[in-house]
């Protein structure tokens, strides 16, 4: 009522900072008696450079959005394969080479509804113009921007 939508966009560390927003948020979660709805209202992690720690994390990030959280991710993103994991001494995929679909699957939360995984591997050519899968063009957004148009803006 008045209230301009809040869309978090990141793009790898961007992202990153986009989902551990939505962790530190202070307010009773989604659902709770005493809660207020979350206030974001989608999340977009293009290429994001984070592992979520946990089922239960993952969740808990959900349900601090009240609309679509948006995974984008190449299976083909160097940067994130071998870069990311050496730097942070990792084993686990980062959201952005993986969905995230598995980790939002429960019995009794419809939180997997939130949650759309976009595999981009087929549209980002790994070479060194694309910074070998983990750069966007100007040209793959605006495909990405037209293809969640619907899912955003509703």
């Amino acid at each position: 009522r008045g209230r301009r939508p809040i869309v978090l966009i990141g793009h790898s560390l961007g992202a990153a900072i986009a989902y551990h927003t939505l962790l530190q948020e202070r307010r009773p979660i989604h659902n709770h008696p005493t809660s207020d709805p979350p206030l974001v209202d989608h999340v977009v992690c293009l290429a994001g450079a984070f592992i979520p720690p946990s089922k239960e994390e993952f969740h808990k990030s959900l349900k601090r959005v009240r609309g679509t959280f948006i995974n984008v991710y190449s299976k083909n993103d160097q940067v994130l394969q071998v870069g990311y994991r050496m730097a942070n001494f990792t084993r686990g995929n980062p959201a952005g080479c993986t969905p995230l679909h598995p980790l939002s699957m429960t019995d009794d939360d419809t939180s997997s509804s939130k949650l759309v995984d976009m595999d981009m591997t087929t549209h980002i050519p790994m070479e060194e113009r694309t910074m070998y899968g983990h750069h966007y063009s100007t040209q793959t957004l605006n495909w990405i921007a037209t293809q969640l148009q619907d899912t955003l803006w509703k």
